[in-house]
C-alpha cells in the first residue's frame, strides 16, 4: 500500500467514493489464513472470498471500519 493521506482535504481527494478506497485497500490478504489470494464477490460489494480457505472478507477488515456500515470514504 501506499501512503496515507496526511490532511483530510488530500485523503477527500485521492477517495472520492467508496469505490476508490476499497481500490486502494485490495490488497488482499486473508484474516484467517493469511493466504493473499482471493476472488471478488458479485454480491457484496468490496468483498473477498479466499482462494484457500474460502472465508469471506470485506476489504475493511482488520481496520477502523471493521463491522460497522459505514461508508469506506469515512
Amino acid at each position: 500500500m501506499t501512503e496515507i493521506p496526511a490532511s483530510l482535504i488530500a485523503f477527500q481527494r485521492r477517495f472520492p467514493d467508496d469505490d476508490a478506497g476499497a481500490r486502494w485497500l485490495i490488497a488482499f490478504r486473508c484474516p484467517a489464513c493469511g493466504h493473499g489470494r482471493g476472488r471478488q464477490l458479485k454480491t457484496r460489494p468490496h468483498s473477498f472470498e479466499c482462494a484457500c480457505c474460502h472465508r469471506q472478507a470485506s476489504v475493511a477488515a482488520g481496520t477502523l471500519l471493521h463491522r460497522t456500515r459505514l461508508s469506506l470514504t469515512i
